[in-house]
């Protein structure tokens, strides 16, 4: 029976929802009614909270991209320097 209740109640609007979070504190419509009501008050946050997990995770692969450029570069200028190293004692 709760799920036919939550099914009717997810087609309903808010303000349909709030005529049933007066009935008695025991009352399942008045329990579901507030279920959906808080989750719909909660999507917005949601959201935003995913947006910006994606938006820290893409911000941490460039960090590691740029580490890894940075260690890259690191080494070709050790190695420049062991090059320039060799021809100045070779000459």
């Amino acid at each position: 029976m709760e799920t036919a209740i939550y099914k009717e109640f997810t087609k309903k609007s808010d303000e349909e929802l709030f005529g049933f979070v007066i009935e008695r504190e025991g009352s399942q419509r008045r329990h579901v009614a507030m279920h959906i009501l808080e989750m719909r008050r909660n999507e917005p946050l949601q959201r935003a909270a995913e947006q910006s997990a994606a938006a820290a995770q893409s911000s941490a692969d460039t960090a590691r991209s740029a580490l890894i450029t940075a260690r890259w570069a690191t080494v070709a200028a050790l190695l420049s320097a062991i090059a320039a190293i060799i021809a100045l004692y070779h000459h």
